[in-house]
């Protein structure tokens, strides 16, 4: 009975492992695991010092882009904005929070300080759940979705980045 489970069970891998080398092998990948190219290799990040600039920038280097002062493209990120919005009133010990950030952008060539993307506006938006009797989780939920909402619009930025043709 074991000899017929492992016999299954070993099989099953290889059948599995053949259909891994031949997908691979006609060229599907998984979506968000390959990297596409930029149609540029350096941008002038031109922002005020935030937590979303921080983002923004490492996004940025991570995808091969160079943060140059001298860069043919200029990329001008405004201030965040946050909305905290509650979705549950009332006395309820617990309460749902909406928070919505946007962060407006534009891009511009530096040779002509032409507008590639005059203004763009990231956006995004989560919920979470906290109790109300207890501050110190509330204010760790809020930093951990403002910083996931971040990081979602720097994905975002990227990806409208990399359909620009400078």
């Amino acid at each position: 009975m074991k000899r017929r489970t492992f016999l299954a069970q070993s099989l099953a891998a290889l059948g599995v492992g053949i259909v891994g080398s031949t997908l691979g092998g006609c060229g599907f990948h998984l979506r968000g695991t390959q990297r596409q190219p930029m149609p540029f290799d350096a941008v002038d990040l031109q922002a005020t010092p935030s937590l979303l600039t921080d983002e923004v920038s490492r996004t940025l280097e991570n995808a091969g882009v160079v943060l140059s002062d001298q860069a043919p493209l200029i990329l001008n990120l405004g201030d965040e904005r946050v909305e905290n919005i509650s979705l549950r009133g009332g006395d309820m010990i617990n309460d749902e929070i909406e928070l919505r950030m946007t962060a407006p952008y534009s891009v511009q060539r530096r040779s002509d300080n032409a507008y590639l993307i005059a203004q763009g506006q990231l956006e995004s938006a989560t919920t979470y759940l906290v109790n109300n009797d207890d501050p110190l989780v509330r204010d760790e939920l809020q930093a951990n979705a403002l910083a996931e909402l971040r990081d979602d619009l720097s994905r975002q930025l990227l990806a409208r980045l990399s359909t620009l043709t400078p």
